[in-house]
């Protein structure tokens, strides 16, 4: 018999994407608990037992999330109610994981956790296909409409060196990556389109002023501009461009 594993479980509503987030030092045996109470229509969270009766055990599926260790679980179930908005819009009869309802991890805590993921690596670094079909898109369906969970925050100018201190020496993300025709159309037309602030065209001009093009850059560009025509609007900038120089 395998061992009991540690971890975060979901069940979804494959109908609507609500969903139920929970965790279990045997997540496999918590799961088949869940099953085994929805079935005998005593399940404890009314919620849940009303939408099985409704639609029915084939339109739920049930799968672990991630598996940690036990001093994880609280933290982790925590970050995928909200995440996955299990509490907002899904069947958990609570926002706080572990049904502390009102629970706060106070900043002593908030600390420990953080000290004790320094230096780890992501749990879900280099794994593929962690989250099942159905799991993947009730992620994409919470995620429609909403802005980035960073949008509107400035960085400092000390996280802004740090990250460009960060990217000196490493090479491009998508150094290497072939770009087919077609994708690079869809590119292009997006960049065509798009509106640059002045003070990002500065910002621009600033980093290309002394760089010096490759014979191979240098013989794309040329190909890339055969056969394209060139407006009166784009000629007379390139000759007042010119005259300054």
């Amino acid at each position: 018999m395998a061992s009991a594993k540690p971890g975060i479980y979901i069940i979804v509503n494959i109908i609507n994407y609500k969903c139920y987030v929970g965790s279990s030092i045997n997540v496999k045996n918590r799961i088949q608990a869940h099953i085994a109470a929805l079935i005998r229509g005593n399940h404890n969270n009314k919620h849940l037992q009303r939408a099985y009766n409704k639609y029915g055990i084939d339109n739920f599926d049930l799968d672990v999330i991630l598996y940690c260790h036990n001093d994880e679980l609280i933290f982790r179930e925590q970050e995928f109610i909200d995440k996955l908005q299990a509490f907002t819009k899904g069947y958990n009869n609570c926002p706080i994981a572990n049904n502390t309802l009102g629970f706060k991890f106070t900043e002593e805590q908030k600390k420990k956790m953080s000290k004790s993921s320094k230096g780890q690596k992501a749990w879900n670094k280099g794994l593929h296909g962690i989250y099942s079909e159905k799991t993947r898109k009730l992620m994409g369906v919470n995620k429609l409409g909403k802005p980035a969970w960073n949008k509107g925050i400035p960085r400092t100018e000390e996280e802004k060196q740090k990250m460009s201190n960060n990217r000196k020496g490493g090479s491009s993300w998508n150094k290497g990556i072939k770009i087919y025709s077609h994708v690079g159309e869809i590119i292009a037309e997006a960049n065509r389109n798009r509106i640059w602030k002045e003070e990002t065209k500065q910002k621009m001009s600033k980093m290309r002023k002394g760089k010096k093009l490759s014979i191979q850059h240098c013989g794309a560009i040329s190909e890339g501009l055969k056969g394209h025509k060139i407006s009166e609007e784009t000629k007379q900038k390139i000759s007042n461009t010119l005259k300054h120089k």
